[in-house]
């Protein structure tokens, strides 16, 4: 996966305030390098983002002092769901400045956040995917998806890597079961994909945009 980059713009309660907000998503696969951290403060500074979605960290425990080692200051508050040894990992981060955090669900798959803004109280969901990549547990992280009940979120964002093929091409195995899954998930959850919708190949640092009222 590349790095996505999209643009989210809340509008608030009063007309004429919609304020704009970037969300960096990266599989970074593994984050336990001076090259990985260099690498994700310039895609933070390039994308000015106030919210970043890590996938496959490869670490099991992350405070503030490891935090500093790739994130500026502003970035100071995130949610985490650790690795299984080398496998998996997923992370969070936000501005503490601009957002009241909560987290809802966590597990071994994904993240899901409230975010708040704190000029004027709107709020959105924000999941943070890293899927499963062994085929029974696949099922699992589906029917996730497909029982959670969206009208119980306010404005829902899933981003990250789901590991689910969309093309013949992405994988030569495994390959039908997941494209049927995917087709399936998107069509039950009535969900936008971005990737489909705005980019056929994603390349680092596509800028997509999103609308909340």
């Amino acid at each position: 996966m590349g790095v996505l980059i999209f643009s989210l713009s809340l509008t608030g309660l009063t007309m004429n305030n919609t304020r704009q907000f970037n969300i960096l998503v990266w599989n970074i696969r593994g984050i336990n390098s001076q090259a990985k951290w260099d690498a994700i403060r310039a895609k933070i500074a390039e994308s000015s983002c106030q919210v970043l979605c890590l996938q496959e960290t490869k670490r099991e425990l992350f405070d503030s002092l490891y935090l500093k080692k790739f994130c500026p200051k502003h970035l100071n508050c995130f949610a985490f769901s650790p690795s299984v040894g080398a496998s998996g990992g997923i992370i969070t981060i936000w501005n503490g400045k601009i957002f009241d955090g909560i987290v809802v669900h966590s597990n071994g798959y994904y993240v899901t956040m409230k975010f708040v803004n704190k000029l004027d109280r709107t709020a959105f969901h924000l999941s943070n995917v890293y899927g499963p990549s062994q085929a029974e547990a696949k099922m699992g992280f589906i029917t996730w998806l497909l029982n959670t009940d969206s009208d119980d979120l306010d404005d829902w964002i899933i981003a990250g890597d789901f590991i689910l093929y969309r093309s013949i091409d992405d994988r030569k195995n495994q390959v039908e079961t997941s494209m049927k899954c995917s087709y399936l998930t998107i069509s039950s959850l009535l969900l936008i994909e971005l990737n489909s919708l705005l980019m056929a190949d994603p390349s680092p640092g596509v800028i997509c945009s999103l609308t909340l009222c």
